[in-house]
């Protein structure tokens, strides 16, 4: 996730409305310094020792096994089973497609904001594992710059809401939420 264009920022009213459903407690997808939650997984290069305190594994694609022990250690410490928020890089949304099916198996929420299309192996992967799909519609979703921290990349294919949920037995279900809407409620 080194080059800018994999580090588009989530607008904050997104998060917001989305984490109003789910109250996440891991940024599953951060450098630290773009993190959405106080806890994230990522690679942190700085100094800053609050940042520092909320890095709980240095990448959200490493080794299963390790990131279950961190895991269990956050549930030891917090008591709460954690709900993870993931933006992946858009260039290669798959590998972390299939780490939230894997996540979802082992009993943990994980919601992921991707490009709508259904059409590629990922999409796939999604469409078959999702427990919901969540459409954005009305408008094109403005990310934010990691270096201005402006508005205003945007996918050229709209953005769409996965929901990894091991509480929901079915999957499949489709949804559609217009963009004024998280603006208003996300706020």
């Amino acid at each position: 996730m080194h080059s800018v264009k994999n580090q588009w920022r989530t607008p904050r009213c997104l998060f917001n409305y989305l984490n109003n459903l789910h109250f996440f407690s891991i940024d599953g997808c951060s450098n630290g310094v773009d993190s959405q939650c106080h806890f994230f997984i990522g690679d942190y290069q700085g100094d800053d020792e609050e940042i520092k305190s909320g890095q709980m594994f240095g990448d959200f694609l490493g080794d299963f096994e390790l990131l279950s022990e961190a895991l269990d250690r956050f549930i030891d410490e917090h008591f709460d089973l954690p709900h993870f928020f993931v933006n992946p890089p858009y260039s290669n949304p798959l590998p972390f497609v299939e780490r939230a099916i894997e996540l979802k198996k082992a009993g943990y929420l994980v919601v992921m904001v991707l490009p709508q299309d259904l059409s590629t192996k990922w999409g796939a992967l999604v469409a078959k594992h999702a427990s919901e799909i969540l459409f954005i519609t009305g408008s094109r979703v403005a990310f934010i710059h990691p270096k201005t921290g402006e508005a205003g990349g945007s996918p050229s294919k709209g953005t769409m809401v996965a929901f990894f949920d091991p509480r929901k037995q079915s999957v499949g279900n489709v949804g559609f939420v217009e963009w004024q809407h998280i603006e208003k409620w996300g706020q």
